[in-house]
Parts: C-alpha cells; structure tokens; sequence
C-alpha cells in the first residue's frame, strides 16, 4: 500500500495545522479518534499484544477501527503503536483491510500520556478528539453518540458503567475506612471524549510541567488538572470490556459469539 496515498506516516506535529498554543490555523474536522495501541499486554502471558491477538477471525483492535470507520463523523483515526510494531500495523491492518480514515501510525511513548500526546500532534486540529483503548473491541455506535451530545454542551466527557460491586476505601494499612454509596462509583471507559483546542492546551501545559502534577492515569485526569472544569460521566455498555487477562479474552469471545 502507498504510504503517500493514504497519509501514512510516523510523525511529529503537523506544523500547518497547530501553532504553539494549541489553536487552530484553518477550518476545523469534525471527530477525530486515537486508537491506543502501544501497550505490551505482559498480563496476557503472551509474546503477542493483547490488541493484536485474534479474536474471531480478525485482530482485537480490528473490531474498535470498523466501528470508527463506519461513523460518519469521524473523518481521522491515528494509531498509536510501539515503534517495533508500527511496520505490522501498516502491512497487517492498514494493508489488509484499507480503513480509509487511518491517517497516521505514530510511535508511543512510555506512558500513556505520552502515547496520547504523540497521538494529539499527529491530529489535522478536528473540533472534537476520542482517545480508545485498542484492547476495547465492542465500542457501540449508541455510546459514541452519547458521548458525541454531551461534549458538545460540555467540552469533556467519559464513558462509564455503575460498579455492579460494593467497594470499600482502604486507609494506607489496608484497613476499609470508607464505603461510598454504589450509585454513585462508576468504572470509567473509552472512548474519553474532548472538544480539541481546549484539550490540547491543557495537554500543552502539562507536557511542559509535568513535575509539578500528581501522576495520572487517565486521560481526563489532564483535563481536570489544568482547566479545573468538571467532566460529565455518559452511561456506557457494559460490553465496552478492556481485554487486559486471559480470562478477558474469553468473555470477549463468548461476547462476540452472543451477537
């Protein structure tokens, strides 16, 4: 497949379509999406990453590209893989099955925010930006519409199911000192939704100081951090599972099947 044809590259920010505050030059996109696909997936006991690993007939992070692929409001999807994998991602995704909205392939960092930057950099300065992990395959169509509707009212949004689970917070000695009501403890999903410019400005003044904030673990901890705006939590689906065990594979595949 030609690399000029389809916009393929690994690269750095493009220059023409952001300058140093994060704004927008020119007309802005709509949606963009980046597939996360740079973890090492060592918790599967596998040589394999867990996006990369068949399920079906196809890869994981195959089913999260057909669903993004097919939105009309997407119009830019970029990967982000580890360096070592970029070369397969080209040949075996991009070759094989032509997504016509995969831009760019672009090299992960250490961290995920790292991963996520990189991915920011590579984007043509949409009006809004989805990050998804790659080991999530069954993202619906549902779920991207709602969140599509709140982060238009609200600049940010996360997808998220109420925990089915007690949970009980534990003091630094593990001794439970607190249990918050259920209804309102939600485990968060992807994909994490934000309107561009004002999240890349955020991500720009964290990257330059990143000592001087807690550490995060998800991308909306960033935007809470620097813009001090709330984020709204959209229902999500409890089938939007993050395949990270053995065990996640085979819900994943028993789910596949029940469709």
């Amino acid at each position: 497949m030609d690399d000029n044809t389809n916009r393929m590259s690994v690269t750095k920010q493009n220059e023409n379509s952001v300058d140093g505050s994060g704004i927008c030059r020119k007309a802005c996109g709509n949606y963009a999406v980046i597939i996360l696909s740079a973890g090492s997936g060592s918790r599967m006991k596998s040589d394999i990453p867990k996006q990369y690993m068949k399920l079906g007939d196809r890869m994981v992070i195959n089913y999260s590209l057909d669903t993004f692929e097919e939105d009309e409001d997407v119009s830019e999807i970029v990967i982000v893989a580890a360096e070592s994998d970029i070369d397969m991602v080209k040949k075996e995704i991009l070759g094989r099955y032509g997504y016509s909205k995969i831009t760019h392939v672009v090299a992960g960092g250490n961290e995920r925010y790292e991963s996520v930057y990189n991915g920011m950099r590579a984007l043509d300065c949409p009006d809004y930006v989805m990050i998804h992990d790659g080991a999530r395959p069954f993202i619906s169509h549902e779920v991207i519409d709602r969140l599509k509707s709140c982060v238009v009212k609200n600049g940010a949004c996360i997808p998220a199911v109420v925990s089915k689970d007690t949970v009980r917070i534990s003091d630094d000695k593990g001794f439970a000192v607190m249990t918050p009501k259920r209804a309102n403890v939600w485990s968060i999903q992807t994909p994490q939704t934000f309107e561009y410019t004002r999240f890349k400005r955020a991500f720009d003044t964290y990257m330059s100081n990143v000592s001087e904030y807690p550490a995060v673990t998800d991308d909306a901890m960033i935007w809470e951090l620097v813009t001090k705006q709330p984020l709204k939590i959209v229902e999500g689906d409890y089938s939007n599972i993050k395949i990270t065990t053995p065990e996640d594979m085979a819900l994943a595949q028993g789910l596949l099947e029940s469709v």
